[in-house]
């Protein structure tokens, strides 16, 4: 039966209602259906309850007074909807039982889920953080749990390879409608800082720095070499490529120029006492001077020692009995004569003076065969003959810590070494018995082993002299610059 009061309605106690369904309206601190009757929302304070039930054991709601408003939801997957009065069938704002706050979407995966659908990208571990999705389109801002206290902070977006992920930025000022975008993650890996279309997995449009001033910074490639594709590549606007790894540096196009544009010098090396030296394969045009704070002064060449004994700095060498056996250099152009102590006066095999041991450091690459060995050699087979990748034949090679425990004023019987043949040499082994020596005097082989004497009779002289004296003898033996110059 209905009434209809058309008179104010008071009543002074609570209104239960029971329809098909068990309904509660009433004012106090606590609910009257389902688990409500232990629900305290606001510390005992009173306030309207508005409950609803399907079977009196759970119950939805809303409790208000002037501070608080409460809702809630039956049951643990129970949903508590927001539409929109002209849309009752898609939600505008979900909260479910989990926690999870779903805005354009009535099933939210993540703890805030912004969008319609789950997105062809989604994982089930995607709870914890914010996901924006549009059609099978998502992106997640979150945590990743992976166990043993290890929440890693994830960026997850895209289900195809054509999704990329972009950095934005929005400018007050006319012109960039769509803004101006910084940087992009592409799904190969590929990132582009100022380019929409980068070629590397590191695409960078402008410049770029490494560091700070007066920091020590480093910045480390690893890669192949040059010829497998590896290495740092620089292009130019001609499509000129500069090629730059550990072990190499080579151009494609033209030649290789180092500061074309400027005058500065190059330097190598930081100072004359540390600084390693450089080696050159193939030949050397140069356009202006030569100069060096601390020349050599000679021109030295190769031999090796058939002396029967050792050979010392400043000894006088002549050519021995099988020279010619032994080659180095392009095509093997070079030969390495013997030598062997003077022991004549005015021999015209004079070849020159010993300097110091052959030294040849073994390069950074493998040996790929043993070359030929002459039967001078095998005599004295202490170092044998190598050849590398590098294509270069080495005589004679060290390791480093051979080289450090090395008399390098001496060449051992069968050993390289090296003789002066021209220029000035500070270390001549001389025999002033024989006949006084003077600044300018012309020096030949004598019979005293490994050492020169003045030239007293000039017309045998020819083909034997050695060079001039650089300093004055009176008598006895010893060693004096003098400048070499073989006649």
């Amino acid at each position: 039966m209905t009434q209809v009061i058309n008179d104010n309605l008071q009543v002074n106690g609570d209104i239960y209602l029971k329809a098909d369904n068990y309904v509660s309206l009433h004012y106090g601190n606590r609910g009257r259906l389902g688990a409500t009757p232990s629900f305290n929302p606001d510390n005992n304070n009173n306030g309207l309850w508005l409950e609803a039930s399907l079977d009196g054991n759970e119950s939805g709601g809303l409790f208000c007074n002037g501070e608080t408003l409460v809702l809630w939801s039956p049951g643990d997957n129970d949903i508590l909807r927001v539409y929109d009065e002209d849309d009752f069938y898609t939600p505008k704002l979900v909260l479910n039982g989990g926690g999870s706050v779903g805005i354009g979407t009535n099933n939210p995966q993540s703890m805030l889920h912004l969008g319609d659908g789950n997105g062809g990208g989604y994982r089930s571990w995607m709870t914890r953080g914010t996901q924006v999705s549009w059609n099978t389109d998502n992106v997640f801002f979150g945590l990743k749990d992976e166990g043993a206290d290890r929440k890693d902070a994830v960026i997850a977006w895209g289900d195809n390879p054509n999704d990329v992920l972009r950095f934005i930025f929005t400018p007050h000022t006319a012109g960039y409608p769509d803004g101006d975008e910084i940087m992009r993650l592409q799904p190969d890996g590929k990132i582009g800082i100022n380019t929409s279309s980068p070629d590397a997995t590191l695409h960078i449009n402008g410049n770029a720095q490494v560091g700070e001033e007066y920091e020590w910074n480093q910045l480390t490639i690893y890669s192949r070499q040059i010829s497998q594709g590896g290495g740092l590549i620089l292009k130019d606007t001609h499509n000129d490529t500069l090629k730059v790894s550990a072990r190499a540096i080579e151009t494609e196009k033209s030649r290789l120029y180092i500061n074309y544009y400027s005058e500065k010098t190059v330097q190598i090396g930081h100072n004359s006492a540390t600084a390693g030296g450089m080696e050159l394969y193939g030949d050397l045009n140069v356009y202006g001077n030569i100069t060096a704070s601390s020349k050599s002064g000679f021109v030295s060449e190769r031999f090796i020692n058939q002396s029967g004994g050792v050979l010392e700095q400043g000894d006088v060498v002549v050519l021995g009995e099988s020279s010619g056996e032994v080659f180095y250099g392009v095509d093997d152009n070079i030969p390495v004569p013997t030598v062997d102590l003077t022991t004549t006066t005015y021999d015209r095999r004079v070849c020159g003076i010993v300097s110091e041991i052959l030294i040849e450091q073994e390069p950074q690459l493998p040996k790929t065969e043993e070359m030929y060995i002459s039967e001078t050699q095998k005599e004295f087979p202490e170092k044998g003959q190598e050849v590398y990748e590098d294509g270069v034949k080495r005589l004679q090679v060290f390791s480093a810590e051979e080289i450090k425990q090395l008399d390098r004023k001496t060449v051992g019987q069968g050993q390289f070494g090296c003789m002066v043949t021209m220029g000035c040499f500070a270390h001549c082994k001389v025999d002033a018995d024989i006949a006084p020596i003077a600044v300018g005097d012309l020096l030949a082989t004598s019979s005293t082993k490994g050492y020169a004497q003045k030239v007293l009779e000039p017309e045998k002289a020819i083909g034997a002299i050695v060079g001039k004296a650089l300093k004055s003898l009176e008598k006895g033996k010893g060693k004096i610059p003098v400048l070499v110059m073989l006649q």
